[in-house]
């Protein structure tokens, strides 16, 4: 059977255009990342070790096992088939990537339009939507300036919740080890590269989580986080162990807050120099989880608010706009990056339409972003951007490398811009 006779029984939840794409890297002989018959055993253990809603055994696999015709990778795509029968797209794609199989994954990634409903109910971080709405909340305290000391404020509240653990219990004790694990992931990012400072932190982090409470937030914000240590100190192995270890914390969630651990990811690849295609599909995977997320049960100012982040992430991306927002000068974006920038910042526009309000820090982003889209367009455009990029600055830049690459590029289009009136 040939890949277009496959393609002919793919699941009603899957499409053509995604499975091309899966079946390419299935087939691919020089791909390193896929070992056939390691993958189908994968597969093959996480259905046994599941019941379907009738408290049956998930036997999926067996009917792919066949004739001895068929090779290991026939075996692996029609159990990528059988398995979307009762799994859902995230499922089946947090168990791939915890697992190593990342180029499948991201296969997965280029399209995303499943609806298939999980057999098995998936489980989600113990009160998500009172973490959501505190993550929410002080957020936009930091990325509206409303506190200005950010270190210091952290620092203090990362203590509070450790000492408010002795007189706490049940739900409310397990809500604050979360919001912990919360406080741990911002105070990190002050930390910027200084390894010695985060691996500090998330030491003390971890010796004082209670006992008897659930650990999956806690452990996944851990392994993120050390992750983007041993990154920083150039050790790609380690780094990559972390990554994948905080991907199995939390294979059998499907939770808004993953996109944390997506958000990390990301900078780590980016550290280790992976291609930037790789470093995209972090951005496409955080939103095919926002993408999936039920109102009823989630917090939608969170939900909305991380959307932006990663948009925006998406936009730098094609636009050559890197850490700290400074300009890739030897990235020339193609008409294809040019499209996709276009599409993303047409979305953040609309939000921006809707009159809800957007912090300075993404508003920053977002008018940089749409300078360097207009740049070699309309310049006069794209200097009334910055203009207001480095305006939103005094109120939403965090560090100052990103105002001084704002401003840098204000003075570029600016030069143009005269030149091109003498």
């Amino acid at each position: 059977m040939n890949i277009n006779d496959r393609l002919a029984i793919v699941p009603r939840n899957a499409c053509a255009s995604c499975w091309r794409n899966v079946a390419s890297a299935v087939y691919f002989r020089d791909n390193i990342d896929l070992h056939p018959d390691h993958l189908f055993n994968v597969l093959s253990e996480f259905c046994s070790n599941h019941r379907d809603s009738e408290g049956n055994r998930i036997a999926i696999i067996e009917s792919c096992q066949g004739t001895s015709e068929r090779t290991s990778q026939d075996k692996v795509l029609e159990a990528l088939f059988c398995f979307l029968d009762s799994f859902s797209f995230q499922t089946l794609f947090a168990l791939l990537d915890s697992k190593g199989f990342s180029t499948i994954g991201d296969a997965f990634c280029s399209v995303h339009s499943f609806d298939v409903v999980d057999t098995v109910t998936p489980a989600r971080f113990p009160e998500s939507r009172r973490l959501q709405q505190f993550y929410y909340i002080l957020k936009n305290f930091f990325d509206n300036n409303v506190i200005n000391v950010e270190n210091r404020f952290l620092k203090e509240m990362f203590y509070r919740k450790i000492e408010s653990f002795e007189d706490t219990e049940g739900i409310e004790l397990q809500l604050s080890v979360n919001k912990l694990a919360l406080v741990a992931w911002l105070r990190i990012q002050q930390c910027k590269r200084d390894t010695l400072k985060i691996r500090k932190v998330l030491n003390i982090y971890l010796k004082n989580i209670p006992a008897g409470v659930d650990k999956t937030l806690v452990l996944a914000v851990y392994y993120s986080k050390m992750a983007i240590a041993d990154a920083l100190d150039g050790d790609a192995e380690s780094a990559m162990r972390n990554v994948h270890a905080a991907n199995s914390e939390a294979l059998h969630i499907v939770d808004p807050l993953k996109v944390f651990l997506c958000h990390d990811r990301r900078y780590v690849y980016q550290l280790l120099g992976k291609h930037e295609n790789e470093l995209n599909q972090g951005t496409k995977r955080a939103l095919a989880i926002l993408d999936v997320c039920d109102p009823e049960t989630n917090c939608n100012d969170f939900v909305t608010q991380v959307k932006r982040m990663f948009l925006l992430y998406s936009s730098q991306y094609h636009l050559g706009i890197g850490n700290d927002l400074k300009i890739n000068e030897n990235f020339v974006p193609m008409a294809e990056d040019m499209l996709a920038a276009r599409g993303v910042l047409h979305c953040f526009e609309q939000t921006i339409q809707t009159g809800i309000e957007i912090e300075p820090r993404r508003l920053m982003i977002y008018d940089m972003c749409k300078a360097k889209f207009l740049a070699n367009g309309d310049s006069i455009l794209a200097e009334k951007h910055l203009v207001r990029a480095l305006e939103c600055a005094e109120k939403g830049a965090k560090f100052g490398r990103e105002k001084q690459n704002v401003e840098g590029f204000w003075w570029e289009i600016r030069r143009r811009n005269e030149q091109n009136r003498r």
